[in-house]
């Protein structure tokens, strides 16, 4: 990847150190002999004095050096200029902006060349990115202060494909954007970050809707995520990665929520709702040590478990809203040494209208629920607790 693998418009944002136009001008012929990064007036090939003989090879060798030097002089020329542009009224301009039309190509294709143009050195500033059109193939952004949004506020720009963050303290914002992809559809990778809103993401595959792997860490908020079933899952968590949903729906998954390897998942409210994941074939998993934090959610109607937690995997009531578990064949179901915990002030668990309420297989796990957490209300399970002890009242 160059800079980014699709269209976008970028907005800059840092101060600009103005240099004098004859250190710009020296500089430039000096960084064309030994790179752009070294700046040596010393390099001249041949220098001569008077009262000796010019050697005509020495003296175009001279031209020669200064002709191949001239593409430099004039990008850095060009750099300055698209500085001193953002002056404005005396002051320094905190911002750019860049608009493209994807037009059903990457998004690299069409964003590369802008910003090549107008910042041949590299770009080491925020960016702002208004988009229009349909940018195919995969995004990845492996830079810092990354805004991608649709350039129409009520019609959502659309990508084809992996958006992915990747690089330590690096940081990607997204915002009114239709994904759909038959992979991933969102990467948080090797402790990138990722803030999403307002999207949706359609998977028509067995992948992921979101990702967070290698301590990536994505939010996302007031968006959907659809699945077309198979092996897919809407949202997963892995070696150390961290999913916040607030306001998210997730259905039509094999697993709505995932979480594994140590890693977390917290499904919480926004002005748009609960979280919910609804209508998949287990609404929430949490295995080998994945924790889930239900801070507000609603995890109904899925086919099978509504919450499950294997093999040390555990599930954390916590907030002040309730988390509703219900119309699952197993409301929630615990194995294997995986536990179930409230935080002081959690208000409500409501498990009702399950087939099972709560399961405990091969348990050897436990409980640490408070007992102002109402656990089991609201509607009757056909069984409330099955092999599961020292639940609370």
């Amino acid at each position: 990847m160059k800079k980014f693998n699709n269209n976008f418009n970028i907005s800059l944002v840092k101060k600009f150190i103005y240099r004098p136009f004859t250190t710009l001008i020296f500089g430039a012929i000096a960084a064309g002999a030994q790179g752009a990064d070294a700046i040596d007036v010393d390099v001249i090939p041949h220098e001569f004095t008077n009262g000796t003989a010019a050697d005509a090879l020495e003296v175009n060798a001279n031209f020669e050096f200064l002709r191949n030097n001239l593409d430099v002089l004039v990008s850095l020329v060009q750099e300055q200029q698209n500085k001193i542009a953002l002056l404005e009224s005396g002051g320094i301009a905190e911002s750019f902006e860049l608009s493209v039309d994807c037009a059903g190509g990457s998004f690299s294709d069409a964003v590369d060349p802008a910003l090549d143009a107008a910042f041949p050195g590299g770009i080491d500033i925020p960016l702002s990115i208004s988009v229009s059109g349909t940018c195919t193939g995969n995004t990845t952004i492996d830079i810092d202060d990354v805004t991608i949004k649709s350039a129409d506020p009520d019609t959502p720009a659309v990508f084809t494909g992996l958006i992915g963050i990747t690089g330590e303290g690096n940081h990607l914002e997204l915002e009114n954007l239709d994904i759909v992809t038959t992979g991933i559809g969102l990467l948080c990778f090797k402790n990138g970050s990722l803030r999403g809103t307002d999207l949706n993401i359609q998977v028509q595959g067995g992948f992921n809707g979101v990702l967070a792997l290698s301590e990536g860490f994505c939010e996302i908020n007031n968006s959907t995520i659809t699945g077309a079933g198979g092996a897919a899952r809407g949202v997963a968590s892995a070696q150390g990665g961290y999913v916040s949903l607030g306001g998210v729906s997730v259905s039509g998954f094999n697993v709505g929520i995932d979480t594994t390897d140590g890693s977390k998942i917290w499904m919480g409210a926004s002005s748009a709702g609960l979280s919910q994941s609804t209508g998949n074939n287990i609404g929430v998993l949490a295995f080998a040590g994945g924790s889930v934090t239900l801070g507000g959610a609603n995890i109904s109607d899925n086919a099978n478990q509504g919450l499950l937690l294997q093999e040390g995997g555990s599930a954390i009531f916590g907030g002040g809203l309730a988390t509703t578990i219900d119309n699952n064949t197993t409301g929630i179901e615990m194995n294997n040494g995986s536990f179930l915990y409230s935080y002081i002030g959690s208000e409500k668990a409501v498990i009702s209208n399950n087939d099972t309420g709560i399961q405990c297989i091969n348990f050897g796990g436990g409980f640490g629920l408070g007992s102002n957490l109402d656990l089991i209300s609201g509607g009757v399970n056909t069984v409330d607790n099955n092999n599961c002890t020292n639940l609370p009242e």
